[in-house]
């Protein structure tokens, strides 16, 4: 294979393994290491064919590659005594595939004309990249499940924080590049470029990225213009100014500036918790870690179970802190290994910049180096080292910087070398080695094939399930994704769900026991186990599975179901406990973000009416316990939820404590405003005090234009408000509106209820003889209920001591 040849594959990767899954589906990540390990073998072997062919070819071979080699077999040592190696192959392969991507890289990159081919080739990636995420951002992608609007846009790299971490590696390059183009139309197209991708890089809404964006910046600035002060200080006021004006006029970036100052912030408080957790993995195994993928694997039983994650939180949940994770899964010896691996690229770097004499090559490898501390930066809250795409190009990027320093020789210089005699050896035995080669790209296409084809099965198996509420052409996809990929816990767990929703409970059971198997701190399991023992009317094993589900994740699903099975099984009192403890749990998993936000809200409701059935019902007296019990979550949330505000007032409404009822009912009017309930009950509520007479008819006015049903029922209080406020057209008519429906419905409740506030308001007017009137009128009903005479004698003595 030519060096042309070998030249061309190598931009083809940089450019194939970001686009690959840049224009697909989300569901269809796995194709990027299937391109990655196809060029990466197929360079190698076009590598080795034109090095034994080529007797002129000099090997480089640098500190960087021994650090690889050291890395790489430590992380094959940590997989190997990992209990669960299914967890950490793919890191291990990436890795390996990382460190032959950066071995070849070096080998062919010699060539100055190649170096700035490569570097033409990143900055085709860049621009190919902002623009697409702009036109994701925008909603304005050729792809229909991309057409939306999005808040974050990932581009081409799968996921935002990925995208900023790829535009702050490359950034620093691109614009060293724009500076050093000759012609006006270059400067232009790659300024152009340079400020998409600060557009893109803003609009992914990555504080730290933007942070560590605007330092480079300013550092290129001052290196570029050291020597210009006056320059450099204007350069300097229009850079921050640019900043400034941007954090003043753009209101997401200055929101999400903010936040950074806001301790509260939800975002701390995630990475806080995984943190605490991740450290508390690592002093187990301090020195060579816990193996290979460890890390999702014990997340579950050490991360607090109050703290509710997402669905698969167990299984797909990381560190935030890429060396965090690495200290958890590979020991501390681990990560002095990675460092030193970067420290030596980083003096790779340095020798490059002190040994050229090429003024354009020098900054060139000063912006890699700045673009390389930035990327290194980031995954300290972070992991974009886990990703396939983002640490191919900064492993590229590298190998460009380190093998920039050197250059091609004097083919006669390799007369009689050592390497010369290795290629003598060698040569005869090359036929060997292409088939072995090929054989490693026939496995790792089989393991990146096998995987990718398994996404595709899962994701139409999710399509079924979820979409088409197929459930048994689910279960077909779920079992041929499993036979390509018999350990992966997410499709294990779905096909449990699907024979479940089946009802094939023995069948659920088998998956779900297949998932304890390869990861059993899965806390899902023991939750839908309880809920096929229930099926099976096995009440001790349910109420033991549900048991362990709420000790290892005490979110408000597993308390709220437990609490329900125990009710159906005649354990009222426990139930009823569970129950309370699911509240606080729901409550606080709606402050949250959460994707199950409407199931939350719906069990929480069911909850609430369980408990308020059970405490109230029927009963005179009020149990102290439940009012404290409301108070409490009604507190925990402030005003925030609704739901405890709402029973809040209906106890209190029961202990006539009406102004306290009053003040917790507007707290649920403000964040629904258009609930039919909740205003008719404020207006009853202000007629029953006698308080603003005009903000209860503006209250009884919204909720019949909202339901015009509800008019009859609330007659009664619409007619004691224009008592109130003394509108005496209105209260004639509505009487006379009230009293003939009345009779037409032969209510006799509604027809003394009329004659009431007839009597209230004769008495406003102070009409004697329609006072005398009506209360004839109301004479026979008092004689018979003693309720309706204390009425009558209520109103006289209120207006006439008034």
């Amino acid at each position: 294979m030519t060096k042309t040849k070998l030249h061309l594959l190598l931009c083809l990767i940089i450019i194939a393994v970001p686009l690959s899954t840049g224009f697909t589906s989300a569901e269809s990540t796995a194709i990027k290491p299937l391109v990655l390990h196809i060029g990466i073998w197929a360079l190698l072997i076009g590598w080795a064919w034109g090095f034994l062919s080529d007797k002129n070819r000099q090997l480089i071979w640098t500190p960087v590659i021994s650090g690889w080699i050291l890395w790489i077999l430590w992380l094959i040592f940590t997989y190997l005594y990992s209990p669960y190696r299914w967890s950490g192959q793919e890191f291990l392969l990436n890795q390996i595939s990382f460190g032959t991507l950066f071995f070849l890289t070096l080998q062919t990159i010699r060539s100055e004309k190649f170096a700035r081919h490569a570097l033409s080739t990143i900055f085709i990636l860049f621009g190919l990249s902002a623009a697409y995420g702009l036109t994701l951002y925008y909603g304005l992608s050729p792809f229909p499940w991309q057409r939306a609007l999005v808040n974050r846009p990932p581009a081409t790299f799968g996921n935002p924080v990925h995208f900023s971490g790829f535009l702050i590696l490359t950034l620093s390059i691109i614009a060293t590049l724009t500076m050093h183009k000759r012609t006006v139309v270059n400067r232009v197209l790659y300024g152009l470029v340079c400020i998409m991708g600060l557009v893109a890089l803003t609009l992914t809404q990555t504080r730290l990225a933007w942070l560590i964006a605007m330092t480079q910046i300013i550092i290129l600035t001052i290196y570029y213009l050291r020597r210009r002060i006056p320059t450099l200080l204007f350069a300097l006021t229009l850079t921050l100014g640019s900043f400034a004006a941007l954090f003043l006029y753009f209101e997401k970036f200055r929101q999400r500036m903010l936040l950074l100052l806001d301790l509260e912030n939800p975002a701390y408080g995630e990475r806080l918790h995984i943190w605490k957790a991740a450290f508390e993995m690592a002093r187990q195994n301090i020195w060579i870690g816990n193996g290979g993928g460890m890390f999702r694997i014990l997340l579950p039983e050490y991360r607090d179970p109050s703290y509710r994650l997402d669905q698969f939180a167990n299984v797909v949940h990381h560190a935030h802190n890429e060396y965090l994770e690495i200290v958890v899964n590979h020991g501390v010896i681990g990560l002095a290994l990675f460092l030193s691996l970067l420290c030596v690229a980083g003096w790779g770097l340095r020798r490059a910049y002190r040994t050229d004499d090429n003024t354009f090559r020098k900054k060139i490898v000063f912006a890699i180096f700045i673009g390389m501390a930035g990327f290194l930066i980031i995954n300290m809250a972070n992991v974009n080292f886990q990703n396939i795409s983002t640490p191919m190009i900064f492993w590229i990027i590298a190998a460009l910087g380190v093998g920039l320093s050197y250059r091609e020789r004097d083919p006669s210089k390799g007369a009689g070398s050592r390497i010369t005699k290795i290629r003598a050896y060698v040569r005869p035995i090359r036929y060997m080695l292409i088939p072995i080669g090929i054989l490693g790209l026939a496995i790792l296409l089989w393991f990146d094939g096998s995987r990718y084809l398994s996404r595709q099965d899962v994701r139409m198996g999710n399509d079924a399930f979820y979409l088409q509420k197929k459930y048994r052409a689910a279960t077909h996809y779920y079992e041929s994704a499993l036979r390509l990929d018999p350990y992966d816990p997410e499709t294990l767990y779905q096909l449990g769900y699907a024979y479940l929703k089946q009802d094939d409970v023995e069948s659920a059971l088998g998956a779900y026991d297949r998932l304890d198997e390869i990861l059993p701190n899965f806390s899902e399991i023991n939750f839908y186990r309880g809920e096929c023992y229930r099926l099976l009317k096995d009440t001790t094993r349910a109420v033991a599975a549900y048991k362990i589900a709420m000790q290892k994740t005490q979110d408000g699903k597993n308390c709220y179901r437990y609490g329900l099975f125990l009710m159906e099984s005649d354990r009222e009192t426990e139930g009823i406990e569970a129950l309370k403890k699911a509240i606080p749990y729901f409550l606080t998993e709606l402050t949250r973000y959460s994707n199950d936000r409407k199931q939350i809200t719906s069990d929480l409701q069911k909850a609430y009416e369980l408990l308020w059935t059970y405490y109230v019902g029927d009963q005179k007296d009020f149990d102290p316990s439940f009012l404290k019990f409301l108070q409490e979550t009604a507190y925990l949330v402030g005003d925030t939820q609704t739901q405890p505000h709402f029973y809040l007032g209906k106890a209190h409404m029961l202990l006539q404590d009406w102004d306290e009822a009053i003040h917790q009912f507007e707290i649920v009017s403000r964040h629904q405003p258009n609930n039919v309930y909740v205003l008719t009950t404020l207006g009853r509520l202000y007629t029953t005090t006698g308080q603003r007479p005009t903000e209860t008819m503006a209250y009884l006015q919204r909720a019949i234009e909202l339901q015009p049903q509800v008019k009859p029922f609330i007659m009664p209080d619409l007619i004691s408000a224009n008592i109130a406020l003394g509108d005496s057209a209105a209260v004639e008519k509505q009487l006379r509106e009230f009293r003939r429906s009345t009779k037409e419905d032969e209510n006799t409740d509604r027809l003394i209820n009329s004659y009431l506030l007839e009597l209230a308001f004769a008495y406003s007017l102070d009409h004697q003889w329609r006072i005398q009137q009506v209360k004839k009128k109301l004479r026979p009903y008092a004689a018979a209920d003693t309720l309706i005479s204390k009425k009558l004698k209520g109103i006289t003595k209120s207006f006439e001591e008034n």
